[in-house]
């Protein structure tokens, strides 16, 4: 068996020392791969992941799902893209609190035409508008 050792542990262990694991570090260090800046280990794997997938730029959510939920609902990516729900993703809790309290805040401005890139809208019976997004099969 071969263990390899990365640059990312390589750094942690020069930094830290023996007391890598009792130590109470931050993920805002650019050589371990900060979550919130888009450079080192991070950038490199957006930009291998762009080639992978012939794509211009590829950006990742290193936070959780919660956050990329959240990103992703409101995230308007390019004129006649279509936002489409994953069969078996959780839209529950906040998420879809978010998703509500948006189409409840569209319905208290009248005359207003939203553009959520995705989302399509129809009217209910009192001419509320409801909120559709699609979901794949």
């Amino acid at each position: 068996m071969k263990v390899v050792i990365s640059d990312g542990i390589e750094y942690a262990y020069l930094y830290f020392g023996e007391t890598l694991f009792r130590a109470d570090s931050c993920n805002a260090d650019v050589r371990l791969g900060d979550l919130l800046i888009h450079e080192g280990p991070a950038f490199e794997a957006q930009a291998h992941a762009a080639k992978v997938f012939n794509a211009d730029k590829t950006y990742f959510v290193l936070n959780g799902t919660s956050s990329s939920n959240k990103i992703a609902i409101g995230a308007l990516v390019a004129h006649g893209d279509v936002y489409c729900i994953v069969p078996g993703e959780v839209w529950d809790g906040a998420v879809l609190d978010y998703f509500l309290a948006l189409q409840e805040g569209i319905n208290r401005l009248p005359g207003f035409e939203p553009e959520v890139q995705g989302v399509y809208w129809e009217y209910d019976e009192n001419g509320r508008k409801i909120a559709y997004a699609y979901v794949l099969k």
